[in-house]
């Protein structure tokens, strides 16, 4: 008996609310996450001498750790509760079935959903949060898009791992591994991959060749990540090596 499969990309974006988020719940929890963080950008803006105390080699933590730690990690743990029932109820292994090309538009239109959703509400935040320094300008567009490759690796982690082991909290822990080591070394230790260039001043602290390259290698390993998350036949099994 023959067996006609149709995966098209049309397919998932027509019947999205139905098959990956029911109701879009989980999109309104991170809209409404969002606008909790736009409020609380405009009532509490940066002061004016932000950029002359970095210039001195000071710190804001208590500032930039908003968007390189604390709202990336928000957006993480919605592509994780996005993905749990995959893993939880190894769904993952129809979805993977149905996928007629190399790399499934499925779970890459998924991931995109949020995580563009969180970019964007990054950005209009971030313009808000930082508009004493500067705003609607060159800087403050360079600013808020310099933050955006820490949701990105993220996010990226976190996927990459819940797919690899085909176990959703395992890809929670590695996740929640990275960020925290990264968190108490001030990131000193990971360099180029860590996610506290800002809120530990690698700019003006270091240098502005390592900060850039921090920020380009992030965006870079993310691709990778999803990338390899999202092929059909993956090139890299992780759980082929824990077996041997």
């Amino acid at each position: 008996m023959p067996i006609f499969t149709f995966s098209t990309l049309k397919i998932y974006k027509q019947h999205f609310f139905t098959m990956f988020d029911h109701k879009g719940k989980l999109l309104k929890i991170s809209i409404g996450l969002l606008f909790l963080l736009y409020i609380y950008c405009v009532v509490f803006p940066v002061p004016n001498e932000y950029i002359n105390i970095l210039k001195n080699y000071g710190k804001f933590q208590s500032i930039d750790n908003l968007f390189d730690y604390a709202v990336p990690l928000l957006a993480a743990l919605v592509i994780f509760y996005a993905f749990l029932p995959d893993y939880k109820e190894k769904i993952y292994v129809f979805f993977q079935f149905y996928t007629d090309k190399t790399y499934s538009s499925m779970m890459i239109c998924r991931w995109l959903t949020f995580v563009v959703t969180f970019s964007i509400g990054v950005l209009f935040s971030h313009m808000m949060y930082f508009r004493n320094v500067a705003f609607l300008d060159v800087q403050s567009v360079w600013m808020a898009l310099a933050k955006l490759p820490n949701l990105f690796m993220l996010c990226a982690v976190v996927l990459f791992f819940m797919h690899q082991f085909k176990n959703a909290y395992i890809g929670l822990f590695v996740m929640l591994a990275y960020y925290v080591f990264d968190y108490i070394s001030a990131g000193r230790t990971l360099a180029y991959l860590s996610l506290g260039a800002h809120s530990n001043n690698f700019y003006y602290q270091y240098s502005p060749t390592l900060y850039i390259v921090n920020r380009i290698v992030l965006v870079v390993v993310s691709i990778i990540l999803l990338l390899l998350t999202c092929r059909k036949h993956p090139l890299i099994n992780i759980t082929k090596w824990f077996r041997r």
